[in-house]
């Protein structure tokens, strides 16, 4: 392994460690372990968290967050054995690919006639939840500048979109779980071709791209009782703002209160496209590494929150029924990737 300027010349593979060779020291060996690391953990935490109906995605953002900075990477000597600087591009290309697909399937399985379909009361709704956090991250911006105490990275406007955009987004992994129990995904070649791709997909390049964002989170970088603070804010306004615009629509609207209590939960929850907009704002350097905990923080929280929540408004719910203008079925779907 040589270094010229900024530059890394690693080879692909070892000689052995009879020849006194390290394999980690290698393109190919490390990314192996590195991969099987990651799906150990995660899935050991996902089996843990099983009994409280949690999501794989908070296994695999938790067992990043465990590997990375803030727990298992302080200790230098792990840290530069598994994690070292010059592997971490080979990681995020593989998780980068993962995601790719997932949007492929996404995109393979989702049938436009059906979008098209999406009556005016829809619209309304998926509007009313994204308007209020999106507008409200005007407010926060400024209250950021005071509990983060690094100067900040970017303009206003361009921080404003970022942040708006972070809490108003919702998990696609759980849109595609709803449309799929709604019967609006397609069938055919689409679900065919799906099939052999998905177990690859959801099964090991997409928690690459969890346990990857966990990977670059360092908890140690939300201190003080301003930061703490502003995690609780961010984590209130995502809730609460989403929360309060898809309630107040769905059930204006004529849909069932309770139904539309469970709707406005279900759009709090982050995952996939938070994560998204979140490694874009950092990479672009528009998020410095303590707003980026925040809202990695913020995007576990309510996530973790959304099922114990969902569960207790269905719990007393025997049946569940959709909006009669909706004209759709409900049928049971297939499990979901995150």
């Amino acid at each position: 392994m040589a270094a010229n300027g900024s530059a890394v010349t690693v080879k692909m593979a070892s000689d052995g460690m009879w020849q006194g060779e390290n394999p980690l020291d290698f393109a190919l060996p490390l990314p192996a372990l590195q991969v099987a690391v990651i799906l150990v953990i995660t899935q050991g935490l996902a089996l843990a968290l099983k009994p409280l109906h949690q999501p794989r995605v908070v296994a695999e953002i938790l067992g990043g967050i465990l590997l990375g900075p803030s727990a298992l990477g302080r200790w230098g000597a792990f840290r530069r054995t598994l994690f070292p600087a010059w592997s971490a591009a080979a990681l995020d290309t593989v998780s980068g690919l993962g995601l790719l697909l997932f949007l492929f399937l996404v995109g393979l399985e989702l049938d436009v006639n059906s979008v098209r379909r999406v009556g005016p009361r829809s619209v309304a709704i998926a509007a009313a939840g994204i308007a209020p956090p999106f507008l409200a991250a005007a407010g926060l911006v400024p209250l950021l500048d005071v509990a983060v105490p690094a100067p900040r990275r970017a303009s206003f406007l361009p921080l404003c979109v970022f942040v708006g955009a972070a809490l108003s987004v919702t998990a696609l992994p759980v849109l595609a779980c709803i449309l799929k129990e709604l019967s609006l995904l397609g069938g055919g070649l689409a679900e065919r071709a799906g099939e052999k791709v998905a177990p690859l997909v959801s099964g090991l390049m997409l928690p690459l791209y969890f346990a990857t964002s966990g990977l670059h989170t360092d908890i140690d970088n939300v201190r003080g009782v301003a930061a703490w603070g502003m995690v609780a804010l961010v984590v209130a306004v995502a809730i609460g703002g989403k929360f309060a615009g898809t309630f107040a629509v769905a059930a204006g609207t004529g849909m069932p209160r309770r139904e539309a209590a469970a709707l406005g939960v279900a759009m709090s929850a982050k995952g996939l496209v938070e994560l998204i907009v979140l490694n874009i704002g950092k990479e672009r350097k528009v998020l410095d590494d303590t707003t980026f905990a925040i809202f990695v923080i913020m995007a576990l929280t309510t996530t973790v929150l959304a099922t114990p929540f969902m569960t207790a408004l269905y719990r007393r719910t025997p049946t569940a029924t959709t909006p009669e203008s909706d004209d759709v079925e409900l049928k049971g779907g297939d499990a979901c990737p995150a």
